[in-house]
């Protein structure tokens, strides 16, 4: 599963053939597998079947289990010192906040990121360049990419490291941030397919 999945239309014609010669056994299993899909929906009412392709209804799943920065950060030093507040927080957000949409808890999850940065390192230069960050894209998981892209960048300066080494972030429920939805995100949600 991953979140940041190229289209198929940017895979050259040399990849996709590489990348059937190299899986010709899932390729012959999802043949067969399409074929008794067909087999079993012809009876059945095409507008009775709705299939909604969304990578954000993978997000809690994927969270349960493995820090949402996982699939995006490069620097697991930081994601293995953090990791009790990237815990606490998910957990928080899952049990006790009872999110169930993927692009909720995604928003929810960079918002209280950043407030937590802002609160255990004030006016660093790491606030000032993941705000930066933050600020620019509003789609939630092209957010947190670019976050962690940022973070990993940043922890290359060794003043940078012993800042954020030294002091591990500590989950606390007042860091919980609701971002409010501009219209952008609003009108994209909308008339998304």
């Amino acid at each position: 599963m991953t979140f940041n999945r190229p289209n198929k239309e940017t895979i050259s014609p040399e990849t996709k053939q590489l990348i059937i010669d190299h899986n010709s056994l899932d390729a012959e299993l999802y043949e067969f597998c399409m074929d008794l899909f067909q087999n079993k929906t012809q009876s059945i009412k095409q507008r009775s079947i709705t299939f909604i392709k969304d990578k954000y209804n993978h997000v809690i799943p994927y969270s349960a289990g493995t820090c949402l920065f996982e699939f995006c950060m490069e620097n697991k030093h930081f994601l293995k010192l953090n990791l009790p507040f990237f815990k606490d927080l998910t957990f928080y957000l899952l049990k006790d906040l009872k999110i169930t949409s993927g692009i909720r808890f995604v928003s929810v999850w960079n918002a209280t990121f950043i407030k937590a940065i802002q609160a255990h390192y004030p006016n660093s230069t790491l606030l000032k360049e993941l705000e930066s960050v933050y600020f620019k894209n509003s789609e939630p998981l092209e957010q947190i990419s670019d976050i962690a892209k940022k973070t990993d960048q940043l922890l290359e300066d060794p003043v940078m490291r012993k800042l954020v080494f030294n002091q591990p972030m500590v989950f606390n429920p007042t860091l919980i941030v609701e971002p409010k939805e501009n219209l952008k995100g609003f009108f994209n949600r909308l008339f998304r397919t």
